[in-house]
């Protein structure tokens, strides 16, 4: 029964991992692939399934909550340690969320009988807060049907790290090595760990020179677009993210800041996700409008999902 198991949840990793890596590799950014019939026919499809939407009737999929800022890389593609940006509204790196503010967003998730997916990240390296195990505990005893995942460089992982996260409850630690000669997975890889631990680890080879998108305009790995793109984007009809400081902002992009759509310290996270503004953003968003925000109208993700 168990070795059943294990083959099921890997085959179901192995789906999710090659899914993120066919988007990511053709669909990442508008720049990075022929705006064809494909494409056109992708977002018609995407968006009738969003016509309709109606946020106090279908709640996000997907939480990502900043527990502390900053990372340990500085990697080309990424606005994390360039000190020409105003990152994290002005905060400096290692600013932790309040644990109170933390206890409260987890405590709506579990009245919400929350089933998708917590990432405790947002625009750094999860694995910096050393609260992060003590964290993952207390979302996994509330809201026990969540899939809990973390995304980090591995820089940081070994293998009590591994055992303490996975036993806290996370689902699965997926790791993202850029390092010349695949040094974090190589380290990884050696581990002596327990299939049942392995089952929760996804190991991606990636590059400096992959095409990524601008990463809404903070980064110029490409031309800066002439005019908004005139596509929609699936990210506000799924996705909502708390800042360690508690504002919610409108992507996972907005390393400064620009669109704040509320605060989960003074409102309930039901409250931002049904408020005018992001149903304004959405509505604009449905008619491939990404003209009238700052974030949207520098931005040259695909918008799939």
């Amino acid at each position: 029964m168990l070795n059943r198991i294990f083959k099921i949840t890997i085959a179901q990793k192995n789906i999710r991992r090659f899914m993120r890596r066919f988007f990511r590799t053709r669909y990442e950014s508008i720049s990075n692939t022929r705006f064809d019939i494909k494409l056109i026919l992708a977002h018609r499809v995407l968006m009738s399934l969003y016509r309709n939407f109606d946020a106090k009737k279908k709640i996000f999929d997907t939480i990502s909550i900043q527990t502390q800022t900053g990372c340990n890389y500085n990697c080309p593609f990424c606005p994390a340690n360039k000190p020409d940006l105003n990152l994290y509204g002005g905060a400096a790196p290692g600013a932790k969320m309040d644990f109170n503010l933390f206890k409260s967003v987890i405590d709506q998730l579990s009245k919400l009988a929350f089933k998708g997916r917590i990432s405790p990240d947002a625009m750094n390296e999860p694995l910096i807060d050393e609260r992060l195990t003590d964290l993952a505990s207390i979302i996994k005893r509330k809201c026990p049907h969540a899939f809990l995942f973390i995304q980090t460089n591995g820089s940081l992982l070994n293998k009590k790290l591994i055992v303490e996260l996975i036993k806290s409850g996370v689902n699965e630690i997926y790791v993202n090595d850029y390092t010349e000669g695949e040094a974090i997975l190589s380290r990884l890889a050696n581990m002596s760990l327990d299939k049942r631990y392995q089952m929760h680890i996804t190991l991606e080879r990636r590059s400096f020179t992959e095409r990524l998108s601008n990463r809404a305009g903070n980064i110029k790995l490409s031309r800066e677009l002439a005019e908004p793109l005139k596509i929609p984007c699936v990210k506000p009809f799924r996705q909502i993210n708390i800042t360690y400081d508690g504002r919610a902002i409108l992507c996972c992009q907005d390393w400064q800041f620009t669109q704040v759509l509320g605060d989960a310290k003074r409102e309930t996270l039901l409250d931002i996700w049904t408020n005018e503004f992001y149903d304004k953003i959405r509505s604009e968003l449905k008619n491939y409008n990404r003209a009238n925000n700052l974030l949207c109208a520098k931005c040259d993700f695909s918008g799939l999902w």
